[in-house]
Parts: C-alpha cells; sequence; structure tokens
C-alpha cells in the first residue's frame, strides 16, 4: 500500500512539475506577444503621424507656443489633435497593461512624453473648453503618461532618463 501512495506521489509531483513548466513557457510566449504587439501598435501610431504630415508639422512649430501657431495655421488644429490621440492611446494601453511599458520606454524616453505633454498642455485645455466635455477623453492618459507614468519610471529606471 505504501509503495502506491509513493508512487501516486511521485506521479503527482511530475504531473506538477510538468503543468509549471508549461505555464512558464505559455506565459513567455504571452509576454514576447505583447512586447511585438506593443512595437508593432506604436509604431504603426507614428507611421501614421508621418503620413498625415504631423511630425513634419510639429518641427515647424518649434519651441513656440502650439496655440499661436494653430491661430496662425489653423488647418494644423486636426493634425496636432491626431498626436494628442496617438499619445493618448499609448498612455491607455499601458495604463490598461495591454502594451508593454518597458518596450515603449526603451523606443522613446520618459522625457520625451513629458515634453510633448508640456508643449501641448495648454493647446489641449484650449480645446477642450472650445469642444466642451466631449473632448475631455481625449487627453487623460495622455496627461496620466506624462505626469505620473513618466516621472515614476524616471526615478525607476535612471537608464531610461534623457541623456
Amino acid at each position: 500500500m505504501e509503495i502506491i501512495l509513493e508512487g501516486g506521489f511521485i506521479l503527482t509531483t511530475i504531473g506538477l512539475i510538468l503543468a509549471s513548466v508549461m505555464i512558464y513557457f505559455a506565459s513567455r510566449e504571452l509576454s514576447l506577444t505583447r512586447k511585438t504587439r506593443t512595437i508593432e501598435y506604436v509604431t504603426n501610431q507614428f507611421d501614421k503621424l508621418t503620413k498625415i504630415g504631423a511630425r513634419k508639422e510639429l518641427r515647424k512649430v518649434g519651441d513656440r507656443d502650439i496655440r499661436s501657431y494653430v491661430k496662425e495655421h489653423p488647418g494644423t488644429a486636426q493634425t496636432f489633435l491626431e498626436y494628442v490621440y496617438a499619445f493618448n492611446r499609448i498612455g491607455a494601453g499601458i495604463y490598461k497593461k495591454a502594451l508593454s511599458e518597458d518596450v515603449v520606454f526603451q523606443i522613446w524616453t520618459p522625457r520625451w512624453f513629458i515634453e510633448m505633454w508640456k508643449k501641448f498642455k495648454s493647446w489641449i485645455k484650449q480645446e477642450r473648453e472650445r469642444r466642451g466635455e466631449a473632448a475631455r477623453g481625449a487627453y487623460v492618459y495622455f496627461k496620466w503618461l506624462a505626469e505620473e507614468k513618466c516621472p515614476e519610471v524616471e526615478k525607476k529606471y535612471p537608464e531610461y532618463k534623457w541623456e
């Protein structure tokens, strides 16, 4: 009887070890898939901005305030909104853990998102007031990303700081 119990114990132990190994490899594969998906998603966001000329337009702004630039060039408002929406989607993806923050911050430093928030912040506020409550969600994750997550990441991982 003891032999049967020992044999059952051994089989149970082997089964648990095999299950643990399978779970480990499955989670590792999911992690790699999430990282790949993050790279694809974020790259697509910025490719879209390039296609519509948003990145080129943002370079023209330089150090000037976006509000004054949009006032001088009214047709650029929608282009800059696409930037805000892209940053907001990236922030939402990190917040909801759908995107790998590690991958995002290896591609773009936290300081870059913080600087973009500073550049867009006053204009976003103006646009929100102009558009009303419907525009409220257009920036909440962008704000969270720049004001909360990025400073946290910079403290936790000094290697991600802008050089």
